[in-house]
């Protein structure tokens, strides 16, 4: 007769089996029995045994009736303890496993961990957990004895399935999996552009910038204003409708020609990283620290125009701003900043006997 799990309810009990064989001299005897499934009958399996000896005398004392276990769960590293997590980034070094293992044993036979690509360049391998790593229980994160396998088998921009494979000592082989870890070991760089290309103060100003990989929230943007970065504005960006990977900033133009000239940005590396925390850098095709690209530029620009007016008597080069009817004046205007040449387009007003009435006007000459 036997039973499954010792010591508990709830586990199946089988009695009176007959033996199948016994030794000639009837010492040995031999019952070859099928091991039942089912949670309740896993683990101590009793076994007992009612028979008399020749000379009447019955069996009491039974030797190993309770060495024998059943186990019939599958070893299990649960998906929501395992680090990294599902849809998860990683960055270059961060690579590294956290799990748990429930096994009834205390111990794996093996666990290995395939890195299953579903996206990018990169391509499958597999590692394996060993010595220690496959005791039952919680592992922190940390990098395993077979580190270097992972760091070799790693490809930038590429997702993976993260597939732990494992054999506990009774053959039982659970299979559990994280789904979607990205690995991203580029850091991301910006470029820039503006909704005008000038401004004065109390102008209203958008700034756009496009990252080259999605930005986790929030981005926070340093303005320098003036040739020496005479002032700055920083600010948290807000995400455009396009997605997280293009963010937005309104600002208004500052007062002050000290203030004046081509508007640099750059940003608080702090807040600003992509989902793997890898910090922002400058495009590769620029040289520079602390560089974007700008798709276009903004000028600041609170100088006032100042027109100065100079004339030279082409009729008559010996007189000086004085001229007669039908001779030709040359009119030059000097200002003291570019102006546009298109909108509006500079024409030039001119009348005559100024601060009477009745001379001549002449307007919008080009």
């Amino acid at each position: 007769s036997y039973w499954y799990n010792e010591g508990t309810a709830g586990g199946d009990t089988v009695q009176n089996v007959i033996s199948d064989s016994s030794s000639s001299d009837s010492v040995i005897w031999y019952y070859n029995i099928t091991l039942a499934d089912g949670e309740n009958n896993n683990g101590p399996f009793h076994t007992t045994f009612t028979a008399k000896d020749r000379t009447g005398n019955d069996v009491e004392l039974f030797v190993g009736a309770d060495l024998f276990v059943v186990d019939n769960i599958l070893p299990v590293v649960p998906d929501s303890l395992v680090s990294p997590g599902d849809t998860s980034y990683v960055k270059e070094g961060g690579m590294q496993l956290g799990y748990h293992i429930t096994e009834a044993t205390g111990t794996l036979d093996s666990l290995n961990v395939l890195f299953k690509q579903i996206k990018g360049p990169g391509t499958n391998f597999n590692v394996d957990l060993v010595g220690a790593e496959l005791d039952s229980g919680t592992h922190a994160v940390a990098d395993i004895i077979n580190q270097p396998d992972i760091v070799s088998g790693l490809d930038d921009s590429t997702s993976y399935h993260l597939i732990f494979a494992s054999v506990d000592g009774a053959g039982n082989v659970g299979s559990d999996t994280v789904r979607n870890v990205t690995y991203d070991s580029s850091q991301p760089f910006a470029s820039v552009s503006f909704d005008q290309n000038y401004a004065s103060d109390g102008t209203n100003v958008i700034v756009t910038v496009t990252f080259s990989e999605k930005m986790v929230a929030t981005p926070e943007i340093i303005l320098y204003f003036g040739p020496d970065s005479n002032s700055t504005s920083l600010g948290q960006m807000t995400v455009s409708a396009e997605g997280d990977s293009i963010w937005t900033f309104p600002f208004t133009a500052p007062a002050n020609v000290a203030n004046d000239g081509m508007v640099h940005v750059w940003f608080n590396t702090a807040a600003t990283m992509d989902y793997a925390q890898n910090i922002l850098r400058s495009p590769p095709a620029l040289g520079g620290a602390d560089s974007v690209i700008y798709s276009d530029t903004l000028f600041i620009d609170n100088e006032f125009p100042e027109a100065t007016f100079s004339y030279k008597n082409n009729t008559d080069t010996t007189l000086t701003n004085i001229g007669i009817a039908d001779q030709t004046i040359l009119i030059t205007v000097s200002m003291n900043e570019p102006i546009s040449r298109t909108v509006p387009e500079p024409v030039l007003s001119y009348w005559y006997n100024e601060g009477t009435a009745g001379g001549d006007t002449v307007q919008n000459v080009i």
